[in-house]
């Protein structure tokens, strides 16, 4: 079976946290939810409805309103690794996994995990 999220939905997998930290393991009772998941699937988007407009319906003086729809692109993707809320989405039981369908606004980042390590703007500011 597969799962399609609709609209802005995206289905996600939560990544294991990390059974030790250095040289020190972390007892079960100490770990919280992890916030670090997979993107597994996402929707097609969200409909947004854009002021409406009056056409002129040839010269007989009648006319309609016509409401335009937009769908903005999703900003994940699948493959993309994100943070999210502790207790965000609603959880989902599929081939034995545990997956979590969710607005794509309840996403708090995306992780870039091969770009160099962040620097704050004052200080990049005060480097150049």
């Amino acid at each position: 079976m597969r799962i399609s999220p609709i609209f802005d939905r995206v289905l996600v997998e939560k990544i294991a946290a990390p059974e030790k930290i250095g040289s020190f393991y972390i007892p079960d009772g100490a770990k919280d939810p992890s916030q670090l998941c997979l993107v597994v699937e996402v929707g097609t988007g969200r409909n947004i409805d854009a002021p409406g407009a009056y056409e002129a319906d040839g010269g007989e003086g009648v006319g309609s309103w016509v409401v335009h729809v937009q769908r903005p692109a999703m900003l994940v993707k699948p493959g993309d690794k994100v943070l999210i809320g502790k207790y965000s989405g609603s959880e989902v039981e599929l081939n034995g996994k545990t997956l979590f369908i969710l607005r794509e606004d309840e996403i708090l980042a995306i992780v870039h995990e091969d770009a160099a390590e962040q620097v704050p703007a004052d200080e990049a500011e005060a480097v150049a």
